[in-house]
């Protein structure tokens, strides 16, 4: 049964094709900022802080990756990449949040260093999807190629079958 249907027993309801796809993506989301907030708060090692969402993101690209949602490789690129961004922009809040006039410059730079780590997860997960891209062009050719040796085979079987007759 394919992830975006679902079969109860007299009715088949089916959900628009992005929409599993969109809900997948701000669930990842909404789990991994989250996370962040909630390991900030609670005074989380740096390791952690930054591990987790990162490895959160290379969850999604394997689960794309392995082509269980229909999804092009373009659009998994810029997913990543805007969830990276996402997770910079939460880090960077709960910073701002925490930040107190007593806290220190050094504090602020390793909140930015733990934020700028999602960002490069992302910006590196969307090249390699990206990179990954089926040409279009490319694909249209060995199409055409393939049909027009099918073509060909057609044509000569036609042609001896002509000659039995």
């Amino acid at each position: 049964m394919a992830a975006d249907s679902f079969n109860f027993d007299r009715f088949k309801f089916a959900l628009p094709p992005g929409l599993v796809n969109g809900l997948l993506f701000f669930a990842v989301v909404v789990f991994g900022s989250s996370y962040i907030i909630f390991s900030k708060l609670h005074d989380f090692g740096a390791l952690a802080v930054t591990s987790v969402p990162v490895l959160i993101m290379i969850g999604y690209a394997v689960l794309l990756g392995a082509r269980l949602f229909r999804l092009r490789d373009d659009q998994s690129g810029d997913n990543l990449y805007y969830m990276g961004f996402l997770f910079t922009l939460t880090s960077l809040a709960v910073s701002l949040y925490q930040f107190s006039a007593a806290g220190s410059a050094e504090q602020i730079v390793q909140n930015f260093g733990i934020a700028i780590a999602s960002t490069i997860a992302g910006i590196t997960l969307r090249i390699m999807f990206n990179q990954m891209r089926r040409d279009p062009v490319e694909t249209e050719a060995a199409s055409r190629l393939e049909l027009a040796e099918a073509s060909r085979r057609v044509k000569r079987e036609l042609e001896s079958s002509i000659l039995e007759f």
